[in-house]
């Protein structure tokens, strides 16, 4: 895999691309994907994991605004 088809495939998973969707659209397997994506440091945890926990937090549905037929999403609340 080229240079150019690996920034490709950083630059879609960190605009939110899957692993699955990645490996499907460049025909390999999702482990080769990974490391790729592993080579590169792409999937690795920031060192201060209170970002992720703060960034969870403000993005996750208040439980009194769900309803069983309806998906949370920020205008439903």
């Amino acid at each position: 895999m080229g240079a150019e088809t690996v920034e490709e495939i950083v630059e879609a998973y960190r605009e939110g691309a899957t692993v699955k969707e990645l490996a499907r659209q460049y025909g390999v397997d999702p482990k080769t994907v990974c490391r790729v994506l592993d080579s590169v440091g792409a999937r690795d945890a920031p060192d201060d994991l209170g970002v992720l926990l703060r960034a969870w937090s403000t993005n996750s549905p208040n439980p009194r605004c769900l309803s069983t037929s309806q998906a949370w999403s920020p205008s439903t609340c």
